[in-house]
């Protein structure tokens, strides 16, 4: 049984629209089934997302040929993951780990936003370019791997109700 849409009031107007992620597909099934079992399986998707932030930081020493090793690797992640940590806790990722909007954009941000002062407060640089990169690959690495999980939900509701 299809939930009924979720009607929002715009900030900007007196006009309602129907919030896209609220589990209603355009044929009228429902998606919630198929979120509902992504979502309970929460601490597999923030490990995934920490891995990727992990990667990020693989990446970029690799890319300034800095080295490998763990310590290094542990540095350059640490304010990153800390700031990923606290903003998917105050996100409730039992209820929206899976969220593009507004939980994976208030996720990216201020992981990035948070990470950058950890930084900072623990010694290091955050050259400009460093942030924009920063920004840029976070946002592809965790607003990316959340679209791929809603497409995967949408499609998979669709097979289970053809």
């Amino acid at each position: 049984m299809a939930r009924q849409p979720i009607e929002l009031r715009s900030w900007t107007s007196d006009s309602t629209y129907t919030c896209p992620l609220n589990g209603i597909l355009e044929d009228g099934g429902t998606y919630d089934g198929v979120m509902k079992e992504r979502i309970r399986n929460w601490p597999l998707w923030a490990v995934i997302d920490l891995a990727l932030i992990i990667l990020f930081a693989i990446l970029g020493r690799r890319e300034h040929e800095h080295a490998l090793d763990i310590g290094g690797i542990f540095e350059t992640a640490v304010p990153f993951l800390a700031a990923y940590l606290v903003m998917t806790l105050i996100s409730r990722p039992w209820l929206t780990i899976n969220r593009v909007w507004p939980t994976g954009l208030l996720v990216w941000l201020g992981t990035v936003a948070v990470g950058m002062a950890l930084r900072i407060a623990m010694g290091s640089t955050a050259a400009i370019a460093f942030v924009i990169v920063t920004i840029i690959v976070l946002g592809i690495f965790l607003l990316g791997r959340r679209l791929i999980c809603s497409l995967l939900s949408k499609r998979s509701a669709k097979q289970q109700n053809a």
